[in-house]
């Protein structure tokens, strides 16, 4: 996944687990960055806390072009009632387009149909990726939270 922003679904069980914005994961041998924790799903049935997190996530080594991108703008989609069964966009949602750069819908405009197609405009509002210096203070600060005091005043790793 070499993409600067993709959307994760991460899997936690027990009391002790935990994510957080700026927390970093490893991926297929790539490091992202959590910039934004988009839904937390308790799952049923479980005999521990489980839950599944879907997270916003930035490839820490995928530059950014996201100021060739407008800031605002107003989206069509097309959903095809005869043969689509593609799952109509809500307010909120982020999309992400295959440059890697993302939108949050903030609105739907208005829909109408045209023969039997849906046609659905939405605002979207473009994401702003992390600067570098951003980026790196997160990694500091997770960098930071490994060390441990312990009495005497020296400063031990802990895995």
């Amino acid at each position: 996944m070499d993409r600067l922003l993709a959307i994760m679904e991460l899997y936690k069980e027990g009391f002790n687990e935990k994510v957080s914005i700026g927390e970093s994961i490893e991926y297929m041998g790539a490091k992202y960055i959590v910039i934004r924790i988009l839904e937390v799903k308790k799952l049923w049935g479980s005999k521990s806390i489980s839950l599944t997190v879907k997270v916003l996530v930035q490839n820490v080594g995928e530059p950014s072009n996201y100021r060739n991108y407008k800031k605002e703008a107003v989206l069509t989609d097309r959903y095809t009632q005869s043969k689509d069964d593609k799952r109509i966009i809500k307010t909120g949602e982020i999309i992400i387009f295959k440059e890697g750069i993302a939108y949050e819908v903030v609105s739907i405009n208005r829909f109408r149909y045209e023969f039997v197609d849906l046609i659905v405009d939405y605002s979207v509002r473009l994401i702003v990726p992390w600067s570098q210096e951003e980026v790196n203070e997160a990694l500091r600060e997770e960098r930071k939270s490994t060390f441990k005091v312990l009495e005497g005043g020296k400063v031990w790793f802990v895995p």
